[in-house]
């Protein structure tokens, strides 16, 4: 203790009159200790970088970040009368003697609790039937902070009231020609998007035409063939389209491999449409279940796949359904995530 403290304590005492004014100055004084207390300082940098410590309820219902300081600090009944207001006045902490911590509010808070609803206050702003994927959750997430234009911190809560913080910054930048040569395929599992919204029925069903190609050279084959039942029958090339339009009805496929998003055809050939509406364009094969994104105005941090995905350079494929910072992979929107 400074001899200034010294001095004011008795004055302290001896003049209860001027206690608001003595106070003020010893709480000058020791802010002065403080402010030099190494100890002290790394608890409150702790406290900053939200580490060493953890998140937990307070008694209002608030989430706080605590650090237990006994480790680390040894308090004197005049730590405890003139640190909080320190505390309060300059780092925006409170100590909590009771158990030991010093302690900051996290303010507003967005909660996922252990069903998997999303609260943000007492109100749910996401149901767990909303989706399924982390993605999902963190895309929705996202645009309700960028609808409501607040950003407050993401929280796990489990059933015991334990909290875990989450990032929801997504991995995600927009398409850049630039950096074509770095993108790779992305693959993503049916199971994870909305197929049936991805499909529509004038989808591109490259096995159906396939058959139709392959059908309509057999039928012209036939045609030359003047011992066919075709030519005997008088059939010419201008029936062909009607005779495969009859046989497609009871035409029938184990797999099929469709081409959705922007597509178009290019000489007989399909080609990548690079500025077309729906911003991607890809390949759904329903034996193996899996799309493959050969083209996007959304690019995806993601794991790289296993090595029976790769790319013509030897490149392995993007996984969309795995999180990682090993590729930049060709997305789908966002949108159709479960």
């Amino acid at each position: 203790m400074n001899d200034q403290i010294k001095k004011l304590k008795a004055k302290l005492t001896e003049l209860n009159s001027n206690e608001s004014e003595i106070k003020t100055q010893l709480q000058a004084e020791f802010n002065k200790i403080f402010d030099d207390w190494k100890e002290l300082h790394t608890v409150l940098k702790y406290l900053e970088n939200r580490e060493n410590g953890h998140y937990h309820y307070n008694e209002y219902g608030d989430i706080d970040f605590s650090i237990d300081i006994d480790s680390y600090l040894s308090l004197s009944d005049d730590d405890r009368e003139y640190l909080p207001e320190y505390l309060s006045e300059y780092h925006c902490a409170y100590l909590n003697d009771e158990n030991g911590s010093i302690s900051t509010s996290e303010g507003d808070a967005i909660v996922l609790n252990d069903t998997g609803d999303i609260f943000d206050g007492h109100d749910c702003i996401i149901s767990k039937s909303d989706y399924e994927s982390e993605l999902k959750r963190n895309h929705l997430i996202e645009e309700y902070m960028e609808k409501t234009g607040c950003f407050p911190g993401v929280f796990e809560s489990d059933r015991n009231g334990y909290l875990t913080p989450i990032n929801t910054q997504l991995p995600i930048e927009k398409y850049d020609p630039k950096k074509e040569s770095q993108y790779v395929v992305g693959i993503v599992s049916a199971h994870t998007v909305d197929i049936d919204d991805l499909i529509p029925n004038d989808a591109i069903d490259l096995t159906f035409e396939s058959w139709v190609s392959d059908r309509r050279a057999e039928l012209i084959a036939e045609l030359n063939d003047p011992e066919s039942e075709l030519s005997k029958e008088g059939k010419t090339e201008e029936d062909i389209d009607d005779l495969i339009d009859s046989e497609s009805e009871q035409y029938e496929s184990d797999s099929t491999t469709y081409l959705i998003g922007d597509w178009i055809e290019v000489n007989g050939m399909y080609e990548i449409n690079r500025n077309g509406k729906e911003g991607y364009a890809a390949t759904f094969d329903t034996d193996s279940n899996n799309i493959s994104v050969e083209f996007s105005q959304t690019i995806l941090k993601c794991h790289h796949t296993s090595p029976c995905y790769r790319m013509t350079d030897g490149r392995p494929c993007g996984d969309l359904d795995t999180e990682g910072n090993s590729v930049l992979a060709y997305c789908m929107p966002l949108d159709f995530f479960r």
